[in-house]
C-alpha cells in the first residue's frame, strides 16, 4: 500500500513557520518543491498540488487542531482510504530528528492526529512522526513546540527535513512495510551494522 496524499500538519503564519509543531509542513512543502510542484488553493481549507508519483502534496490552511476539517473536504474530492493518507508531524516525545513511521495508533496528545482521526472516524491511518524532542525540563511542551528554532539549529533542522523528503520517496516506492525498517532505523542499528558488517549480511 502507498499514499496517495501527503499531509503536512503544521499552523498558518509567519510566526509559526519555523518551530517545531511545523515540521510536518516543512517536510511535505520540502517534497514539493523537490519534485518542482507548486502549492494552489484548493478547493477547500487546504493548499495542494497537482499528482506526482501517484500521490499530492496537502497542506492545510487551517490551525492545526482543525487539520480534519481539510481531510473531510479531501476524502469528499479524491475519496481516498484512510490507508492512502499519510500524516506528516512533529513528536515531542522522540529525538530530536528522529524519524518514526507507522500505520496506525494514538494521538499521543498531538491535536492535529487528533482533529484528522476525528475526521477519518479512525486512528488507523499512516502517519510519519519528525522528533522534535525533548521537550527542556521544567517546561511545557505546548510552548516548547510553538517556538522558534534558534538560528544555530537552522542547518541541523535543513538536514533533518532533507531525510524526511528522502523518507517520503522511500514510501512512494515501496510501499509502507517494506520502508518501515529503514526509516525507523536508530542511530544504534546503524553502528551495530558498521561494527560488524558480516552479521549484517547475514540478517
Amino acid at each position: 500500500m502507498k499514499p496517495r496524499i501527503l499531509l503536512g500538519l503544521g499552523n498558518p503564519g509567519a510566526e509559526y513557520e519555523n518551530t517545531p509543531h511545523n515540521m510536518g509542513e516543512n517536510a511535505v512543502r520540502a517534497w514539493a518543491a523537490k519534485a518542482r510542484l507548486e502549492l494552489e488553493e484548493g478547493d477547500g481549507p487546504f493548499l495542494w498540488t497537482a499528482v506526482r508519483r501517484g500521490a499530492r502534496a496537502v497542506v492545510p490552511t487551517t490551525y492545526m487542531n482543525l487539520a480534519g476539517r481539510a481531510v473531510s473536504k479531501l476524502r469528499s474530492l479524491t475519496d481516498f482510504a484512510p490507508s492512502e493518507l499519510l500524516v506528516v508531524t512533529d513528536d515531542v516525545w522522540l529525538p530530536f530528528g528522529r524519524l518514526r513511521l507507522r500505520t496506525g495508533g494514538s494521538d499521543g496528545g498531538h491535536n492535529g492526529l487528533k482533529s484528522v482521526a476525528e475526521a477519518l472516524g479512525t486512528q488507523g491511518y499512516p502517519r510519519l512522526r519528525i522528533g522534535v524532542g525533548p521537550v527542556p525540563e521544567h517546561e511545557d511542551w505546548a510552548d516548547y513546540v510553538l517556538r522558534p528554532f534558534s538560528p544555530d539549529s537552522s542547518e541541523q533542522v535543513q538536514g533533518i527535513l532533507d531525510e524526511v523528503v528522502g523518507g517520503i520517496n522511500l514510501i512512494l516506492a515501496r510501499g509502507y512495510s517494506n520502508a518501515q525498517t529503514a526509516i525507523n532505523r536508530t542511530p544504534e542499528d546503524e553502528s551495530q551494522n558498521d561494527e560488524d558488517p558480516q552479521e549484517s549480511s547475514e540478517k
